[in-house]
């Protein structure tokens, strides 16, 4: 298992005394080779269904750590145990650890990320996240641990899983999974028993064998431990990081990651994953230039010929473009392939704090670029300027390299005129790889263009009263540069083929736990007790992720995506945010609750689940001003018909990105399946069972801050019926004109009926 950077502090016993540890500290082995659970006995055959054992080869596995499933696309480990992520190794339903069955699942890793903050060796932020390139199926030999509340804080009992050597004098390692069970060592204590110098951090949690010499080693670097239920997923506290050698001596405390500090991480994480997967809205199309020499170009229509790609052209200009005013585009990025030696290679588009869009092309390996923003001399670093390293890309998964679309190039201002596809097609040669999702720049009578050296920067239009908005990357074109119209040649154009990606922005999941983009837009403030009805999910540390809807006084009914936390809360009555003076809150945990068997995770069908609470919320207890602050809605049981008027609720981010401390609504229309789905762009993911929000040329829609909560209409009575669960849309939110998706509760009548005892 590597690196038990469980990456190793080395110590020796005698060197022990009075129950205090020496300070005595080795140099750290991150790759030692050796690993047990120390006087650990036989697991249960697949009674830690969640383990994987994790190996750097696809085609050649060799164990070198362990992770844990999380869901049924991600992987929990520790850092050290990642040195380069894609095409490592995950086998899961393993007990023999070298026996591959039918009953195992081998997985190939097809994404990574260790901790920005993590830098090497023994000490803090020792966890990554790893994503496997094709779902695990669950069952009972492979499922998911739960994650713990946001910041909670365990005690008591635990277990430790992992293969290795079962004794420290023992040099064979064990053939089938062990266990042992140990008690967390608070943070105090721990600190006492450890030297003063010792790496421990807040965000660490350590266990003790007490009086018994039991404990992990870098063997099991990586791997669980956990905290187990009797009616629910074991809950995953700790990840191995590491500890002191020789190996399992009494009062050495063995040091993991605490899950609980990290939680808000693992989901920003997996929010930005998803974002660049199945998002085009900054789309990568790729630009490697076409050559093509201006004298090949015959009878008004550009030459077929063309000479050989030149991927790493090295160098790159705007012809006949002016010097922009200093700062003029404040959105433009240098990048490089080496932060402490930076040398221009391509440009990109800043278009948020955290993101920058470049071509496809333009990357080799993403992490240790460097980018320079505020320049405008391209050599003068100064205190105006900021300078970043990259410590993630992607490129888009249908880049195939060279020419074609899913690349992306770069930019200088220059003035441009869009023409559209057919025309751009005209002047095209017959072979050229032009694509609908492409724009083109004409130079008109001038020789105005984008050269390769722009490759990735930004072509937008400026507004005057706001920001300029990026509407194409630069992609590719011919050579020579800016050939500007001739009666010979008759060449209109030097084509700057750029990505349409802002306006073919694909789906992404509404409501990831702590994703930054959440709210009703264009909605107003709710009147108090207007929806006594919805609920908010809060972690145990009262921050809002999801809502619900209470359809009884003991069970809500919410998105399954919401369903992350194995410990949260219901908070019911609810207005203001802030004055939790008339709400009802009721604990609540993973162990209780039911996600339908069909829902894979991300965007898709079946997003709903029931939540059931062990005390029930009073029913229509009025207020002082006579409202009931909570009570129950109904469910919409029959099939969708026809397209009717509606009501969103919800919390979250207006407008101008600020989180409203009240309630929010908004009138909606509400549409079927048919009709959303000539709506939405190709390749979506809607389903039959789906219903839609949309009004033609309005921004109008939920966002992922609204995740779970209810979109409701008026029956016959004029009391609110429950017809759609808050699913999922596509971003940017404050400017997409796509329907926002929701999951029909007609038709889920029988399964929510059939498992709503089921607690």
């Amino acid at each position: 298992m590597k690196v038990l950077a469980f990456t190793l502090l080395a110590l020796v016993a005698a060197s022990a005394q009075a129950g205090k540890l020496t300070d005595a500290l080795v140099k750290v082995i991150p790759s030692f080779p050796t690993g047990f659970v120390i006087n650990g006995t036989e697991a249960d055959p697949h009674s830690a269904p969640y383990i994987v054992s994790l190996g750097t080869n696809f085609n050649k596995h060799s164990h070198i750590c362990g992770g844990t499933i999380i869901n049924k696309e991600w992987i929990v480990t520790a850092a050290h145990c990642i040195s380069n992520p894609v095409g490592m190794s995950a086998i899961a339903g393993l007990h023999i650890r070298a026996e591959v069955d039918e009953r195992t699942q081998h997985r190939q890793i097809d994404f990574g990320r260790v901790h920005e903050q993590y830098s090497g060796g023994v000490g803090p932020f020792d966890i990554a996240v790893l994503h496997v390139s094709e779902p695990f199926e669950f069952n009972e030999f492979v499922s998911p641990a739960t994650l713990p509340s946001r910041e909670e804080i365990h005690e008591g009992e635990t277990h430790l899983y992992g293969w290795g050597q079962p004794k420290s004098y023992i040099f064979t390692p064990a053939k089938t999974l062990l266990t042992i069970t140990t008690e967390i060592v608070n943070y105090e204590q721990c600190k006492e028993v450890l030297p003063e110098d010792a790496p421990l951090a807040s965000t660490n949690l350590c266990s003790d064998s007490l009086q018994e010499s039991k404990s992990a080693c870098n063997g099991d670097s990586g791997g669980p431990l956990v905290v187990e239920h009797a009616d629910a997923a074991s809950e995953l506290i700790g990840v191995v990081s590491w500890g002191y050698i020789p190996c399992g001596l009494a009062n050495m405390p063995s040091v993991y990651t605490r899950v609980s500090a990290y939680v808000d991480w693992i989901a920003k994480i997996q929010s930005a994953f998803y974002i660049l997967k199945q998002s085009t809205e900054m789309k990568v199309v790729a630009v490697t230039l076409f050559a093509l020499l201006a004298a090949s170009a015959q009878a008004g229509k550009l030459s077929d010929s063309l000479v050989k790609v030149i991927p790493s052209f090295a160098t790159g200009f705007v012809i006949n473009g002016t010097d922009a005013e200093p700062h003029q585009a404040p959105y433009i990025v240098s990048l490089s392939n080496n932060f402490n030696n930076h040398s221009h290679i391509c440009g990109g588009t800043i278009v948020n704090k955290e993101w920058i869009v470049t071509a496809a092309h333009c990357i080799s390996n993403p992490v240790g670029m460097s980018v320079i923003a505020g320049l405008h001399e391209r050599t003068e670093v100064d205190e105006r300027t900021q300078h970043r390293q990259i410590d993630f890309g992607r490129i888009h998964e249908q880049f195939g390299g060279g020419v074609g679309p899913y690349d992306i190039a770069v930019l200088h201002t220059i003035t441009t005129n869009i023409i559209n596809y057919d025309e751009c097609l005209y002047l095209m040669p017959a072979n050229s790889s032009l694509a609908a999702s492409n724009i083109c720049s004409d130079s008109l009578q001038q020789s105005k263009s984008a050269c390769n050296g722009d490759s990735g920067g930004p072509l937008v239009v400026e507004h005057d009263d706001a920001a300029s908005e990026l509407i194409g990357i630069v992609s590719w074109g011919y050579i020579p540069c800016g050939l500007a119209s001739s009666t010979a040649v008759n060449m209109k154009l030097f084509v700057v083929l750029i990505a349409l990606a802002v306006a073919s922005a694909k789906a992404n999941i509404i409501g990831w736990p702590g994703f930054p983009e959440g709210r009703i837009i264009n909605g107003n403030e709710a009147r108090a007790g207007e929806a006594p009805f919805i609920v908010s999910l809060q972690t145990t540390k009262n921050a809002h992720y999801c809502a619900g809807s209470l359809i009884s006084d003991r069970v809500v009914l919410t998105a399954a995506h919401c369903m992350t936390y194995a410990n949260f809360q219901v908070v019911a009555g609810a207005h203001s945010r802030s004055d939790n003076s008339q709400t009802q809150v009721r604990q609540a945990s993973s162990s209780r609750q039911t996600v339908h068997e069909k829902y894979d995770g991300g965007v898709g069908p079946y997003d709903l689940g029931l939540i059931f609470l062990e005390k029930p919320f009073d029913i229509n207890a009025l207020t002082r001003d006579g409202s009931a602050p909570v009570s129950t809605i109904s469910l919409a049981t029959n099939q969708f018909t026809a397209n009717t008027d509606g009501v969103l609720f919800g919390w979250g981010r207006d407008n101008s990105g600020s989180l409203p401390d009240k309630l929010q609504k908004l009138d909606v229309d509400i549409i079927g399946y048919n009709e959303c789905l000539a709506q939405l762009p190709r390749g979506n993911k809607l389903a039959d069972s789906n219903i839609c929000t949309y009004t033609a040329g309005t921004t109008d829609g939920a966002c992922n801050g609204d995740s779970g909560g209810p979109l409701v209409n008026k029956k016959a009575d004029g009391s609110y019926q429950l017809v759609g669960i808050v699913s999922w849309g596509y971003t940017p939110c404050a400017s997409t004109k796509y329907p926002s998706v929701y999951t029909y509760t007609g038709a889920y009548t029988s399964w929510i009926q059939e498992h709503s005892n089921d607690y």
